[in-house]
């Protein structure tokens, strides 16, 4: 008995050493190959949008974790990254909205690195509202309108993602949630569709949520790994109940615009950004809003996707999209480099949002003088 009980203990030894060592060396050599956190999902601190598709969760608080980065997320009563803020304008100070997607929310950047943080501490007397939530386009910044001018903004900033706000205008299933889809009718009119919009679960998060067990997975680099081809098959599945994605044929990509960028269906999404944008414009400037539309570059615009083919593809496409329209165009495209960006996950690191950030302040700044000359000065 003696002996069958020293067995099992040199085993399980055994065992739990060989663990152990596998744990330390995916930590040390195997980062890579283990997968994501599953607080790497941005969309767990998200809600179902039953008009929007998802929005950001309200009054809730967290770390982002990723590979190459970790920081401290929270998220007002309004469901804006950052501190709480009232409905009503405080007295004197002047009111800048943004609209974005995850470029903006500030994947990547801890709040105080934020452009707009940036902006609001640059600019006296100013109030920056984040309203940017991953994975929104130009359709969704346009349906964000009664929630933003409910604010009273000053001036909208619009930040454009080159990568893919023009794709995200027209297809109805993204980032692993129905979403609402733009297209044009017969009159060359934009058509916003896609409703009812269904709620799904984003995959990543069905079998842990945050319970323990998540805590426990995102910690141990053996449980990740063990975990991927579950996470793998669920998101798989999970295309495959979503159904046929609806929008133009075929899939109209940052690709296309670079190496297509007169093909139809390219010139199509072209025409539906630009209505879009149209009302948008409509929609501000009937309360004296100001527009501002920010060329927020990817790595694919620095030459990092496509080496043979210009940079400024998608460039040349949302200037396109405002041509004639009463907006203000910033690009800070040229400025950057791709030490600006994360490499594994792309997004800006702090340095991306000191740039944009410098991109806009003259403009803001000159133009909040103007609106309101007595409380703007010095």
């Amino acid at each position: 008995m003696k002996d069958l009980t020293g067995r099992i203990i040199l085993f399980a030894v055994t065992v739990l050493t060989t663990l152990a060592a596998l744990e330390i060396g995916l930590h040390f050599f195997g980062e890579d190959i283990v997968g994501e956190p599953i607080t790497g999902n941005e969309y767990v601190f998200s809600r179902f949008d039953p008009e929007l598709g998802w929005s950001n969760a309200s009054n809730v608080s967290g770390t982002l974790v990723r590979s190459e980065f970790s920081h401290q997320l929270r998220f007002n009563r309004y469901g804006m990254r950052g501190r709480d803020v009232s409905l009503t304008k405080p007295s004197g100070l002047s009111r800048i909205a943004v609209l974005g997607d995850s470029f903006a929310w500030g994947w990547g950047v801890e709040e105080s690195e934020l452009f707009t943080t940036i902006i609001e501490q640059k600019i006296p007397n100013t109030e920056v509202l984040n309203f940017a939530v991953p994975g929104y386009g130009p359709v969704q910044y346009y349906l964000q309108t009664d929630k933003v001018l409910s604010f009273n903004p000053d001036v909208v900033v619009i930040v454009f993602c080159l990568a893919n706000d023009f794709s995200d205008n027209v297809y109805s299933v993204g980032y692993g949630h129905y979403r609402p889809f733009a297209h044009l009718d017969e009159k060359g009119e934009v058509v916003i569709d896609g409703y009812p919009i269904r709620n799904v679960k984003a995959p990543s998060n069905q079998f842990f949520g945050e319970s323990l067990l998540r805590r426990v997975h995102d910690r141990l680099y053996l449980l990740r790994l063990l975990g991927r081809p579950l996470r793998q098959l669920t998101k798989f599945t999970s295309k495959l109940a979503m159904g046929k994605q609806k929008g133009p044929p075929g899939s109209v990509s940052e690709y296309d615009f670079f190496y297509r960028p007169d093909a139809p269906e390219v010139q199509w999404v072209i025409r539906v950004n630009t209505k879009l944008l149209e009302k948008i414009v409509s929609a501000y400037h009937t309360r004296g809003v100001p527009i501002f539309v920010v060329a927020a570059p990817g790595k694919c615009e620095l030459g990092d996707c496509f080496p043979d083919r210009p940079s400024d593809a998608t460039r040349k496409a949302l200037a396109l999209s405002l041509s004639g329209l009463p907006i203000t165009l910033i690009d800070p495209s040229p400025g950057f480099n791709l030490n600006d960006f994360w490499s594994k996950d792309s997004h800006w690191r702090a340095s991306g949002h000191r740039k944009i950030a410098a991109a806009l302040i003259p403009d803001l700044d000159r133009i909040l003088k103007q609106r309101h000359p007595m409380t703007r000065s010095e």
